[in-house]
Order: structure tokens, then sequence, then C-alpha cells
């Protein structure tokens, strides 16, 4: 972890800036044994920004969850690098924020839940104003790249958002593709097969890979996941986005159409791509 720290609205209590106390008084004030009790908001930070302006990394983190607390939440921040192994450009943040706005009058410091906080408005507002602040700093910082909120299909980009994985699937599919790149197609087939059957992410992982490939490997990664027996459900996204190839019930490639944007449009929302996560 690079960076932890709560930070609070105006006017709250700073004894809610020990741990303990901000999510014992959190949860004690709500009646349910099933309640929920705050909000994760995962954001992935540039990496370059972060690479040559650590600084104004963290920065654009606080900034950003400074604008969280003037809407009278709490947020517990954390920062943290990836370690060991994994991703080095997979520097990103967690922010826990409570459901309620703090109120000193009320029991336990927090008033009643804010339901506007849900609205999908809400978090487009959010994702929109994260795009603004990384742009604004990576332009601060004198890097040339941008971000973007919006999906691809709404930038017009022919390439479908990879699930996330997590760093322990990443190493185990990486691995099996590393088996395939060397000779070893079977031994790698065989690991890929077993991962889709234990983790329902990996069909739709691998069928989103071999849409937004765009090398030499197309052919053999094509070959490879043609062979695999995926989930009933992942069939839906092969029939509805592959534009090099279309897989029958069967398993047999077909030469297929491109989905019109008709198509897209009505895609649903769970197998499009995501930004900031809320």
């Amino acid at each position: 972890m690079l960076h932890s720290e709560i930070l609070l609205p105006e006017g709250a209590s700073d004894t809610f800036k020990d741990r303990e106390y901000l999510w014992n008084c959190s949860e004690q004030t709500e009646r349910r044994l099933d309640a929920q009790l705050c909000r994760e908001i995962l954001l992935s930070v540039p990496h370059v920004l972060f690479s040559e302006a650590p600084e104004a990394a963290l920065r654009l983190v606080r900034g950003f969850a400074l604008g969280l607390t003037d809407e009278g939440m709490i947020v517990d921040l954390s920062l943290h690098q990836p370690s060991g192994t994994n991703d080095a450009r997979n520097v990103h943040v967690h922010l826990l924020t409570t459901l309620r706005r703090c109120d000193v009058t009320a029991p336990f410091g927090f008033g009643p839940k804010v339901r506007a906080w849900n609205d999908k408005a809400q978090l487009q507002k959010w994702r929109d104003d994260w795009q603004h602040r990384c742009n604004r700093a990576l332009a601060q910082a004198g890097i040339a790249a941008q971000v973007s909120a919006r999906s691809y299909a709404s930038r017009g980009i022919d390439k479908i958002a990879e699930p996330k994985l997590g760093p322990w699937l990443s190493r185990k599919v990486s691995r099996a593709f590393r088996l395939i790149r060397t000779g070893a197609e079977t031994a790698g087939q065989a690991a890929l097969q077993q991962l889709a059957r234990d983790y329902d992410v990996i069909a739709n992982y691998l069928l989103a890979k071999l849409h937004n490939l765009r090398t030499d490997e197309l052919v053999q990664l094509d070959r490879v996941i043609a062979g695999l027996q995926l989930p009933v459900s992942s069939q839906i996204v092969r029939e509805r986005y592959s534009t090099r190839v279309h897989y029958t019930r069967g398993h047999t490639p077909l030469e297929a159409q491109r989905p019109s944007a008709l198509d897209r449009d009505n895609t649903p929302s769970s197998d499009r791509g995501q930004g900031p996560e809320g």
C-alpha cells in the first residue's frame, strides 16, 4: 500500500479518522443485520502518470476523494501499487465511502441514507469527474496520454472490454498462453479448458481477447478457443460480437458478418466495458 487516509466532510468529528471507530459507528447506525455499510469505488490510476509524477497521481486521487466528501460522505482511501509478478501498470485506489451523510446531532454521527447516491446518473457524474481530473493531471504533467470513461462502442472503437481477472487468474491465463506460443498448444489448451470450467469469467475474457487481437497470433488463438467447450452463456457473446469468425453451438468456425450498430446498442449492459467502478 502506497498511501492510506480517511477524508472527512466539513463539520465531521475528527474521531472518524480512526478506521475502527468509523466503521463500528457505521455498523451500529444500521438496524438490519444484512444492511450495506459502505460503497467501494475502485479507480485505475493512469500508470504513466504514476511512473513519471507520483506526487501528481496522489493529488489526483485525493482531489477526487475530497470531491466526494463535499457531498457529505466520509471516504476511506487506500492507494495500491502492484507488487511481485503483478502487472506493474495496475496502480489503483480503493475508496470506501459511507452511505449516510455525517450529522453531528444524530446517534453515532450519521443521518439517513442518501438514496440519490445510488442513481445511475450519479455514477455517470463520478465517472465523468474522474475522466476530467485524470486528463487534466496528465496534461499538467506534460503527458500526451488521455483516458475516457466512455465504452468502446460509444466511441466507435471495434473492441470489447476484457473483464478483470485479478492477479492470480491473470498469471494462470498468461502461463497457458505462454505454453501455446512456445509450441505446447495441447497443454495450453487443456489449461484454458480447466480454467474456463472453474471460472465463468474466463470464457468472456477469451472471446474478448480473440475479438481484439490484431497480430499473427489470431489464427492460432482462434484454433485453440474453437476447440474449447465453453459455457452456453458465452455463446451469446460469441454470436453477438465475433467479427472474424462465428461459432455455432457445435464449435465450428464459420464466416460471419460484422454485428450491426443496432445489435451493439441492444447488448445487455453486463456485456459492455465499464470505466471506474462504483
